[in-house]
């Protein structure tokens, strides 16, 4: 009997507008059924990826070579490396400092998540504008369908447990859903010092190194929640970790909706 697990390369047609072009031929036929069972192995679907690395550069909000590094196939998580320039994050760290508060889930204060976020509402600073396109560029979405950057902190002993990005199918003011995230890491912290983040479901751990960005998706090709993308923040032994969280909408989202229900 085939195990129930979560839809991989039997996901429903890809016909959705943001969904990419050049989709694999087992991908672009599904079921009914299949939007619920899969009669593949998700440890077999879930492979390693051992293609080489490649280098972008996308003028003129890039005008350096980002690193493009391939870590999971599926569910697709990547690093870009030297996504942002030292000068841009010491910018946007500047501009978060004095609005640093705790951090809330669902906008409310919990043990769960004890780090604290400053959201970067500022428009036309240089750096939050240039960060914000090169997002988009690199993710295929429009600028408007991102939500406000914010810079995370977590000082030692602080964490995020193991959590999902995007909002419960119960959760209907929070629609239009989140479909990517990207986390930047601002600073570089020490092998030993922890401050990972974790996907517990996958095993995979990918500890912070300053300027790269780690994008994985929230949803299976078909918009469903994909389980597999639980991850947390793991608390740091020693010294301060400094990172940027960034979300991507299915669709442009209102202002009213960012704020408070959409900060998390």
């Amino acid at each position: 009997m085939p195990r129930r697990v979560l839809p991989t390369q039997c996901a429903a047609p890809r016909t959705l507008p943001w969904q990419r072009h050049g989709v694999p031929a087992s991908r672009l036929a599904g079921r009914d059924a299949d939007l619920l069972t899969c009669p593949h192995d998700v440890a077999k679907q879930t492979p390693r990826v051992a293609y080489p690395t490649v280098n972008v550069t996308l003028l003129p909000h890039t005008p350096h070579v980002v690193r493009v590094q391939q870590v999971l196939a599926s569910p697709r998580v990547r690093l870009l490396h030297d996504f942002i320039t030292a000068e841009e994050g010491a910018e946007l760290l500047r501009l978060a400092e004095p609005s640093f508060h705790r951090s809330p889930v669902r906008s409310v204060a919990t043990d769960r998540r004890t780090s604290s976020t400053a959201t970067l509402m500022t428009r036309g600073n240089w750096a939050v504008t240039r960060v914000r396109e090169r997002i988009a560029a690199f993710s295929g979405y429009n600028e408007n369908a991102l939500e406000p950057l914010q810079v995370v902190r977590y000082h030692p002993g602080e964490k995020y447990e193991p959590h999902h990005d995007l909002f419960d199918l119960c959760d209907l003011p929070q629609k239009p859903r989140r479909h990517l995230t990207f986390l930047i890491y601002l600073n570089t912290m020490d092998e030993n010092a922890g401050a990972h983040t974790t996907f517990p479901r996958l095993k995979v751990s990918i500890p912070p190194k300053a300027g790269t960005a780690l994008v994985f998706n929230d949803v299976l090709d078909n918009g469903h929640d994909d389980e597999r993308t639980e991850h947390g923040g793991a608390a740091p032994a020693a010294g301060v970790k400094y990172a940027i969280n960034c979300w991507i909408w299915a669709r442009s989202p209102d202002r009213a909706s960012w704020m408070p229900k959409g900060e998390e």
